[in-house]
């Protein structure tokens, strides 16, 4: 029974696509789509619980990521079915396009939040829970790259871009949940200014991405 069941699975073409190394970082990253998504949306809720704007904004901008995930794992899925189409480089430009805006946006809302932000005491359950998500954020960003770091794939290296930017993005929640915690007077400033700096790195990532797409082509 065990015997046919594996002969059943390997004639599958799941099985097909399981074996590829590709797929298999692209199914990885699907997972940790979805995980990031609850992850979002339990931001959206501390941020509407404690009306704390950092939190809204981080947990709109979570929600972004993930689109952006979706749409690079659709545009895999799309070309790996049709079996005529190849993984063009052209790829690059638009998602550069779509990671520098992605990017702009972090950016301009870092700084806004650096001049205009309200700081917010955080009870150390709520920090430690901020902090448990960057860490998972952080850790599936590791994770992703080790996986795909032989794989060249344009849509695999843009989807270990977003998980990075992702894992980038979650540090500066959780530098400023540490600093409000301990009360530190310039938590927004400094904070905002960092998480700008990440996102002009963001879109510098996302130009180089338009740069190399426009010059293959």
């Amino acid at each position: 029974m065990i015997k046919k069941i594996r002969q059943y699975i390997r004639a599958s073409s799941v099985y097909r696509y399981l074996e590829n190394k590709t797929d298999r970082v692209i199914l990885f990253s699907s997972l940790t789509t979805v995980i990031a998504l609850i992850l979002a949306l339990i931001k959206l809720g501390l941020g509407m619980i404690l009306d704390s704007a950092w939190l809204l904004g981080f947990g709109s901008y979570y929600l972004m990521l993930v689109l952006g995930k979706v749409w690079l794992t659709y545009r895999y899925t799309k070309i790996r079915k049709d079996e005529t189409q190849a993984f063009d480089q052209s790829e690059y430009f638009w998602g550069g396009i779509l990671f520098s805006l992605l990017g702009l946006i972090f950016a301009v809302f870092c700084l806004f939040m650096a001049f205009h932000g309200l700081n917010q005491h955080f009870a150390k359950l709520v920090t430690y829970l901020i902090a448990l998500i960057g860490f998972v954020k952080i850790i599936s960003a590791s994770i992703s790259l080790v996986r795909g770091r032989r794989l060249h794939n344009p849509l695999v290296n843009l989807l270990k871009s977003f998980n990075v930017a992702n894992g980038a993005v979650a540090l500066v929640l959780t530098q400023y949940a540490i600093l409000m915690m301990k009360g530190a007077p310039y938590a927004n400033y400094s904070t905002g200014l960092f998480g700008c700096g990440i996102g002009l790195l963001i879109v510098l990532i996302g130009l180089g991405f338009i740069w190399h797409g426009w010059r293959v082509n």
